[in-house]
């Protein structure tokens, strides 16, 4: 039985598609697992959700062909594996290398990793699950991932650091992990006064001017603080550019915005079709709020002035996934229940 089964297990076996122990060693080998980024449960979902060719044009479940097509993933499989994968990572966002001056994602998250309390501190935030939209744009995610990839490869292979990663690269790599080798240090993090690090103190300054903002509110005025600080985590980067609109003067509100950093100005159209500034905004900033509490047309329009707006923000659909109904969550603090 046992070499009939291994038979069988050989045949379905396929050089130009990925297996399962295929998909789950790349992610060890990256030290996804070891980094805690991911758990091998959730890695086996993704390739389960990915495998989209596999399922098409099957003229018979039960033939050996049919067999290799359902259990692999093609290459166009592996994007849509990769894209799942950086959606749940925990990644930084353009703001938080803004922050600190880092060229991308991939110096960001090695340093980081120097700093284990700020890694897992960072980790608990910003870690995204599998069944909601991820804090920043799918292509972002995707972006930020592969420049962790290949700086990961490159210092522990050539050291070049071009981002682009050869053939020779990536099975030094390879030989390398599977040989048992961990990952090189890049050194030791900068250490200012306190111990904490570089990366460490410009993430906890994000987070507390958002924080501070977020106390801000009117509407959240009677929430504890531990529901403030669940809504400062569950929200999502937002950025535009000079002169681009936010939103417009009677769309439907479904968004709460808070401004990082940038200026914006909020304006009325009257019936006679001229235009009212109404307000001027800067960091700290808010607006929008009231698409968290009903469905309601935009009583003005929001746009981003000098240079870029950076925000963050939090759809209703998103809020109500997390919290459930505003209203419910202010009568509940304020009534006690």
């Amino acid at each position: 039985m046992g070499v009939r089964a291994a038979a069988v297990d050989r045949s379905l076996d396929s050089a130009e598609l990925m297996s399962v122990t295929e998909w789950e060693a790349f992610l060890s080998h990256v030290g996804l697992f070891e980094s805690k980024q991911l758990s091998a449960s959730e890695a086996r979902l993704i390739f389960t959700w990915s495998r989209v060719r596999g399922a098409i044009g099957v003229a018979s479940a039960y033939s050996d062909a049919s067999q290799i097509r359902m259990r692999h993933l093609h290459f166009e499989d592996f994007l849509e594996a990769l894209c799942r994968l950086s959606a749940l990572l925990a990644l930084p966002t353009d703001d938080d290398l803004e922050e600190v001056g880092s060229e991308d994602a991939g110096v960001y998250l090695m340093l980081l990793a120097e700093d284990p309390p700020a890694y897992r501190s960072f980790l608990t935030e910003r870690r995204g699950a599998l069944l909601k939209p991820p804090r920043q744009p799918i292509w972002r995610c995707v972006e930020h991932l592969v420049a962790y990839l290949a700086r990961l490869v490159e210092h522990n292979t050539s050291g070049d650091k071009d981002l682009q990663v050869s053939a020779h690269e990536a099975h030094q790599f390879m030989k390398d992990r599977l040989a048992g080798k961990e990952f090189k240090r890049l050194g030791p993090p900068s250490q200012p006064s306190r111990g904490e690090s570089t990366l460490s103190k410009a993430l906890q300054a994000v987070n507390d001017r958002l924080l501070a903002a977020l106390r801000l509110v009117e509407a959240f005025n009677d929430l504890p603080s531990e529901t403030i600080i669940k809504l400062r985590d569950a929200m999502s980067d937002a950025r535009f550019e000079a002169g681009e609109t936010v939103f417009e003067q009677g769309e439907q509100g479904d968004a709460f915005y808070v401004i990082l950093s940038g200026n914006a100005h909020v304006w009325r159209t009257n019936d006679e079709g001229e235009e009212q500034v109404l307000a001027q905004l800067s960091e700290g900033s808010y607006f929008g709020e009231r698409a968290l509490l009903r469905e309601d047309v935009r009583y003005a329009s929001v746009r981003a002035e000098g240079s870029s707006l950076r925000t963050k923000c939090i759809t209703r659909a998103v809020f109500e996934a997390s919290f459930g109904p505003l209203q419910d969550l202010l009568d509940a603090a304020k009534y006690g229940n």
